[in-house]
């Protein structure tokens, strides 16, 4: 008895830590998983030092890269318009609100 108990709290432990109701954890999933699929982290982008030199590059030419420019860019360097714009922000963000050279 004690141990439908300690498995009752354990239950609802792990419901507020999932923020789902205990009854959907009771209740296996489809493929026999009792505890909900989480997505698994995406793997972070390394970028090479030709890469991050030559973006330096153009951040220091205008630190505002857009449209054409940001997709040739991405294009020359083997990288998504979104990698490009995230690195230019970085960059700005640094320049701007840390005072970082």
């Amino acid at each position: 008895m004690e141990a439908s108990v300690e498995n009752r709290e354990n239950v609802i432990i792990a419901a507020r830590i999932f923020r789902t109701e205990p009854s959907q954890l009771l209740n296996p999933w489809p493929g026999g998983y009792l505890l909900p699929f989480r997505k698994p982290k995406r793997v972070r982008t390394a970028f090479s030092p030709s890469q991050l030199l030559k973006l330096e590059h153009a951040f220091e030419n205008n630190h505002y890269v857009v449209g054409a420019e940001r997709k040739s860019l991405a294009q020359t360097l083997s990288l998504t318009e979104t990698q490009v714009s995230g690195i230019i922000n970085g960059r700005m963000y640094q320049k701007y609100k840390l005072g970082v050279k």
